[in-house]
């Protein structure tokens, strides 16, 4: 999906999902450690459900498969919409997973990354 009619028609998806989903008052809400813990949680699960939490990932897991366009029209439209950055998940999402899809074994792969 690289055609620019392909990418707008994304970029309308994911406002939709913004527009219903999106944690409104989220920087009020985590005022507290256990409230900014529990809106990252809350936020990164219905991203991981839509399919836009990790879309630099390989195709076999989780919202993954998305070309460089499409992972830059979510997080576009992610910055727009003034959403919540996942600095809770950052590491094991950008780091842990990248060395484990490189360097691990098939066993460790099988038990450390989620499919």
């Amino acid at each position: 999906m690289t055609d620019n009619a392909d990418l707008e028609a994304l970029r309308s998806e994911v406002r939709s999902f913004l527009e219903a989903e999106k944690p409104h008052g989220w920087r009020d809400a985590s005022r507290t450690q256990e409230d900014f813990v529990n809106t990252q949680r809350d936020w990164f699960a219905k991203l991981v459900k839509a399919g836009y939490a990790i879309p630099h990932w390989p195709k076999e897991y989780p919202g993954g498969g998305r070309s460089l366009a499409e992972q830059k029209v979510i997080y576009e439209e992610l910055a727009k919409a003034d959403c919540p950055r996942l600095l809770l998940s950052f590491v094991s999402t950008y780091h842990a997973f990248a060395t484990l899809h490189e360097c691990a074994s098939e066993e460790q792969k099988a038990k450390y990354m989620p499919r």
